[in-house]
């Protein structure tokens, strides 16, 4: 007779995700309380996956790796890159934001531009859900997107950029692609000292391939970036983030 299967720790995190997502916070907002985000896609990575530092050297130094974060926030903790593991999920918009965004030509669609706030505020409460999960079963960790040192500075090569990218987070554990235009969902990571506990997280199931690729749902839930815009210098982002700060107008 077969015992019951064990219930892995990434099991674990999955499935205290996908149980928060469907709660009444994960909302547009208005009387309708339509949702934001539909059902989460969850993966993991390692903490000294090659390609942050790659991206470091790319963006500017002012961009973290995820040891950088980790110290910054428990300076007291000596840990090693090798011992974080780096948790990211994806909260892709809804069937009916994207429908709505295929017939934008120049903005995003209101429902896009509700998600970009409303949806958001979801997420910052998202990370701390899983913050003081994590800290509850004794894991030390930061959600590096929450944290009171993140902010934008500019990089030489792309104009305005984070000091931590969930984009690029979620790229590096499979789960999306840096070639789909504009933010088509929200991903979040956090870094516990989860080696140094227990067996790391395992990464059979997941790869770089990305979970959806351009032309695929997340691509059309992307925003309209303005026409005739110049890839150089980051002046297409440039004009994207110029637009953001407008948004409310749509709302």
């Amino acid at each position: 007779m077969q015992g019951k299967e064990k219930t892995t720790p990434a099991d674990w995190i999955k499935n205290a995700i996908r149980e928060f997502t469907p709660s009444a916070e994960n909302s547009l907002g208005g009387r309708e309380h339509e949702p934001a985000w539909s059902e989460p896609l969850t993966g993991f990575s390692r903490g000294d996956d090659p390609l942050y530092l790659r991206f470091k050297d790319d963006i500017g130094d002012f961009y973290w790796t995820p040891l950088e974060i980790f110290e910054k926030t428990f300076p007291a903790l000596k840990v090693t890159a090798a011992e974080l593991t780096v948790i990211s999920w994806i909260l892709p918009q809804t069937e009916k934001t994207i429908h709505d965004n295929r017939n934008e030509k120049e903005r995003p669609s209101k429902r896009w531009a509700r998600s970009r706030k409303f949806g958001e505020e979801f997420n910052v409460r998202l990370r701390e859900q899983v913050v003081a999960l994590l800290r509850g079963r004794g894991y030390e960790a930061v959600a590096p997107a929450n944290s009171p040192y993140f902010e934008i500075q500019t990089s030489a090569r792309f104009g305005p950029a984070s000091t931590w990218s969930e984009r690029h987070a979620a790229y590096v554990v499979g789960l999306g692609s840096l070639r789909l235009p504009g933010k088509p969902c929200a991903a979040v990571q956090l870094l516990p000292a989860w080696a140094s506990r227990r067996r790391r997280v395992p990464m059979t199931t997941l790869t770089r391939t990305a979970s959806f690729f351009p032309g695929g749902p997340a691509a059309h839930a992307s925003s309209a970036v303005p026409q005739g815009r110049s890839a150089g210098k980051g002046t297409i982002k440039s004009a994207a983030w110029s637009m953001y700060t407008q948004l409310h107008l749509r709302m």
